[in-house]
């Protein structure tokens, strides 16, 4: 007869959404999407500093998702090399200008236990790294750089040990 659906339930969900406010038309959904899940991905040159500047060493993946920074191995985009902990291992990040351009070289100072072989040789309790990616676009690189910013603790003030 004339009862409840069975399916009703279903299309509750898919009605709701329509009542949801537009996203701004200035405002790119990929931009959207990449803020709100927190998962960024892109290619990026690795830099050196040198006296003259920062000269390009070689080109990785860089992946941040889930509270995690993945920098890939060399030319790889599935080769994990390292894994950072935003919230524990990120000690600064910062945005920097490049060469005649915006800013787009993200700094990355990490503070971490080093693999326990090098602990024993070295007798240290924490490893300091410092990275520098240059990006393609600066707006992906502020992007990385807001996200990374956000997932830092509240207040943390830490000091290099």
């Amino acid at each position: 007869g004339d009862g409840p659906r069975a399916d009703a339930g279903m299309d509750s969900p898919l009605a709701s959404s329509k009542d949801l406010p537009d996203e701004p038309f200035d405002t790119p959904a990929e931009k959207v999407q990449a803020t709100h899940l927190a998962q960024l991905r892109a290619v990026v040159d690795r830099m050196t500093l040198t006296c003259s500047g920062f000269k390009r060493h070689d080109t990785r993946t860089l992946e941040l998702s889930e509270g995690r920074v993945r920098i890939f191995s060399p030319g790889s985009s599935s080769s994990v090399k390292s894994c950072i902990d935003v919230g524990r291992d990120v000690h600064e990040c910062s945005l920097h200008r490049g060469w005649g351009c915006g800013p787009k070289i993200l700094l990355l100072s990490l503070s971490r236990p080093p693999p326990a072989r090098r602990a024993l040789l070295r007798g240290r309790a924490q490893e300091q790294k410092l990275y520098f990616f240059e990006f393609a676009s600066e707006d992906v690189a502020a992007d990385f750089h807001r996200e990374i910013r956000a997932l830092r603790p509240a207040g943390d003030s830490r000091e290099p040990l």
